[in-house]
C-alpha cells in the first residue's frame, strides 16, 4: 500500500503461539475520527500499542508521515502523537493541573522545568476541557468520568497532532461517556487533532466518528463511514449478532438495537 498521513504497513503481532493480527494494513485520514470497533479479544487495543511498542509487533510497520515510527526519537514521536492507554494511574495526591501539566513532558529541557510558555498551554488546556473548578483537586478525589476527563486534558496539553485512545468510556455512565466524547470531538473539530480510538458501544462509535474499522479474525473484515458500518449484513458479520437499524435524526447518524446472537 501507498503509505500515507498514519497508519499501519502488513503489521503482524503474535502472542506466544497465537496470531493476534495478520497482515493488517490500515490508512488513517489527517483530520478525522477513526474508530476501530470488533468483538473482545480481536486485537484493537493490541494494534495501538504497537505505536510506541508496547506490543511489538512480529512483522510489519507502524508509519507516520510516510516513514517508520521507529526512523524517530522517542520524544520527538511524543510530540506529535499521544497515547492514552486503557488502564492507568497516578499518584493518589496528585493534583488535576499537576496531572496535565506532565503533558509538556516531551518539550522540557533536560534539567530544566516548564517554561512561561508551557503554564500558559497548562492554563488554556484546562480551560479547553472544562477543568477550571477540579484543577486543585487531587485525583483520588474525582469521580471516574472526572478523572478521565483529566487525563484526556493531560493529552491535550502536549498539543498533538494525533491522539490515540485505547476503550476511553470504559466503566464510565452513559452520562459521563457522552462528556468524554464530546470533549474528543472538540479537540477535532477546533483543534484539527486526528483521533483514533477504540470504542465497545458501537452506537457511540456511529455517532462520534468519520470512519469505522471493524477488526475480526486477524484483520480488517470491513470498513466505512457510519452508514455503510451500521447496517444489518455488517452487525452479522462482525458480532454475529441480528439487530434492527434505526436513524437518529438529531445526531444524522444511524444506530441498532440488537434481537439475538447467531451461531
Amino acid at each position: 500500500m501507498n503509505r500515507g498521513y498514519f497508519g499501519f504497513e502488513a503489521l503482524s503481532v503474535r502472542y506466544d503461539r497465537k496470531n493476534v493480527l495478520t497482515d493488517m494494513s490500515l490508512d488513517i485520514r489527517q483530520g478525522k475520527i477513526t474508530t476501530l470497533i470488533g468483538k473482545n479479544g480481536c486485537g484493537k487495543s493490541s494494534l495501538l500499542k504497537t505505536v510506541f511498542e508496547a506490543v511489538k509487533p512480529s512483522s510489519g510497520n507502524v508509519y507516520y508521515r510516510g516513514k517508520s515510527v521507529k526512523s524517530y526519537g522517542s520524544k520527538e514521536l511524543a510530540k506529535k502523537i499521544a497515547y492514552l492507554p486503557q488502564v492507568h494511574e497516578a499518584p493518589p495526591d496528585v493534583d488535576v493541573k499537576t496531572l496535565v501539566s506532565y503533558g509538556r513532558f516531551p518539550f522540557q529541557r533536560f534539567g530544566r522545568g516548564l517554561t512561561k510558555e508551557d503554564y500558559k498551554i497548562v492554563d488554556d488546556t484546562i480551560s479547553f476541557t472544562g477543568l477550571n473548578e477540579l484543577k486543585d483537586r487531587k485525583m483520588s478525589e474525582l469521580s471516574g468520568g472526572e478523572r478521565q476527563r483529566a487525563w484526556i486534558a493531560m493529552a491535550v496539553c502536549r498539543q498533538p497532532e494525533i491522539l490515540i485512545l485505547d476503550e476511553p468510556t470504559t466503566y464510565l455512565d452513559v452520562g459521563h461517556q457522552i462528556d468524554v466524547l464530546e470533549l474528543v470531538r472538540r479537540m477535532n473539530t477546533q483543534m484539527g487533532t486526528t483521533i483514533i480510538m477504540v470504542l465497545h458501544d458501537v452506537n457511540l462509535a456511529a455517532r462520534y466518528s468519520d470512519d469505522l474499522y471493524a477488526i475480526r479474525n486477524g484483520n480488517i473484515c470491513c470498513e466505512g463511514c457510519p452508514n455503510e458500518m451500521v447496517t444489518r449484513e455488517r452487525m452479522k458479520k462482525i458480532f454475529d449478532v441480528d439487530a434492527e437499524i434505526y436513524r437518529d435524526v438529531t445526531n444524522n447518524c444511524p444506530y441498532f438495537i440488537p434481537l439475538k446472537t447467531l451461531g
